[in-house]
């Protein structure tokens, strides 16, 4: 690797954590004055739609932008004919949305949603203009520019959508606020950024990146799917107050998983697909980050199970009391879900387009299938049967892993249960603490704090070093 590609390689990381961070403390002290001047109803409106709308966005840059990253040298025409792929099949996609949108409104038999639909369907084409950019920056380490436009973004965003819930504007405080998002991120990207489409469309180009890109978009049509397909069912079967109780436990719980693994994620796989031909390094790269993760995100969740109840009256007001054991629940998917990402990053870092989509497809046709089974049990069955699917496909992913770069699947297992066990060790000493006749908030604050010095106590006793693994992971990508 020559010296200018250390050097972005650096920064990529480095502005890549920024931006994650910049944009999740703008959305989450967003998020604290929305809470407060919304109510679960309008959360869960917004939540129903977010399926067609994830679905839809899915296709538009699914998988051919992550071709395009892949591809060792796209060219000017492979750039061209991805950005008008996507603006027609925005288009297209809108069209469907805006059409459907009355009998959408009458599966949920909300009225409301028809005209909140048609408006959050205009994303898709926003989207569509801004998507080959990103790429080309992703492409070429520049998350500086990124970082700044989606914090610039994010930052106007949530002031309007504030000044708007203020005024009594309800539901579409949010969904003003998802559009003018994402209408911010195009406008200053065209703005910026120097790469400008053509008036081509290869179709050599298409098929080319098609090959690879198809397989993308298909796995992240199914992971979409099932993402989604939880609040879908939540939404239809329980109520619109039940999916917005859902949604804000969801949203607090991915704050963690946004701030650290997604940051690393964003940078890490273009750089992984550099090490594609170097199995050996690509094995060392993939363990540091797994036990650097390992140990880092498994005690942080564990912290905000204890203190969930605490959290959730402060930042939220007791009238999100209901969001309290869901949001403990997600916190066991929270802490597997970025382990699962790191060893899917190295399906499609090694070009493996189809074993990418087939492996994505049986994990979430398993999972969807778990939801059905247990939903008509309650809405607590429903969310265990997604931690058992999360934790089901740890160990799947362990085992491609093992059988792509060698990284043996048991040893994988063991490198998480470590800090697993010693986070459950923690919770039983500092349980007690509850029993104490004072505070709530009080009480969180002596488990949390006992928690946090116990397991750093454990780590030097154990010399465990964390932050060595990561800095020898990026010394590793400096040596290539």
């Amino acid at each position: 690797m020559n010296s200018d590609l250390k050097q972005k390689t650096v920064k990529g990381v480095m502005w890549s954590l920024v931006q994650r961070f910049g944009v999740m403390i703008i959305s989450f002290c967003a998020n604290l004055v929305l809470a407060r001047l919304l109510t679960p109803d309008d959360y869960g409106v917004v939540g129903m739609l977010l399926i067609f709308i994830s679905i839809s966005n899915t296709f538009v840059d699914g998988g051919f932008g992550t071709a395009l990253i892949q591809k060792k040298k796209p060219t000017q025409e492979d750039y061209s004919t991805i950005f008008f792929w996507n603006i027609a099949i925005s288009v297209i996609l809108t069209g469907i949305l805006y059409f459907s949108s009355p009998f959408i409104s009458e599966f949920y038999r909300l009225p409301l949603l028809a005209d909140v639909l048609k408006v959050m369907g205009t994303v898709l084409i926003i989207n569509a203009f801004s998507a080959v950019q990103t790429n080309v920056l992703q492409k070429n380490l520049e998350f500086k520019k990124l970082a700044t436009i989606n914090i610039i973004a994010n930052a106007a965003a949530s002031i309007l959508a504030i000044v708007l819930a203020l005024n009594g504007f309800g539901v579409w405080s949010l969904v003003l606020r998802y559009l003018s998002c994402s209408m911010v991120v195009s406008v200053i990207l065209w703005i910026t950024t120097k790469w400008k489409p053509t008036l081509t469309f290869k179709l050599e180009s298409f098929k080319t990146l098609g090959k690879f890109g198809i397989m993308v978009l298909l796995a992240n049509l199914v992971e979409t799917i099932y993402t989604e397909f939880q609040g879908l069912v939540i939404g239809k079967v329980f109520s619109a107050k039940t999916l917005g109780y859902y949604t804000q436990a969801k949203r607090l719980e991915e704050i963690p998983t946004s701030g650290i693994s997604a940051a690393v994620n964003q940078a890490s796989f273009p750089l992984y697909a550099q090490l594609q031909n170097d199995k050996n390094a690509l094995r060392s790269a993939v363990r540091k980050y797994i036990r650097a993760l390992s140990y880092l995100v498994i005690p942080l969740y564990f912290i905000l199970i204890i203190i969930a109840e605490s959290l959730i009256n402060i930042l939220f007001t007791e009238k999100w009391n209901a969001s309290v054991n869901l949001f403990r629940i997600l916190c066991f998917i929270g802490m597997i879900y970025p382990l699962n990402t790191v060893n899917t990053n190295v399906i499609k870092s090694l070009g493996k387009g189809k074993l990418y989509f087939n492996l994505q497809l049986w994990k979430r046709v398993f999972g969807i299938i778990l939801i059905l089974l247990s939903v008509r049990y309650g809405l607590y069955a429903m969310m265990w049967a997604l931690v058992i699917t999360a934790y089901a496909i740890f160990i799947v992913n362990a085992l491609f892993s093992d059988k792509m770069i060698g990284y043996n699947w048991i040893r994988q297992i063991k490198d998480v249960l470590i800090p697993f066990a010693i986070c459950i060790l923690l919770v039983c000493i500092v349980y007690p603490f509850s029993l104490l006749r004072i505070h709530t908030y009080c009480i969180a604050a002596i488990q949390a704090i006992a928690f946090a010095l116990g397991y750093l106590t454990i780590l030097k006793i154990t010399k465990v070093n964390v932050v060595k693994d990561i800095v020898s992971q990026i010394k590793l990508f400096m040596s290539k």
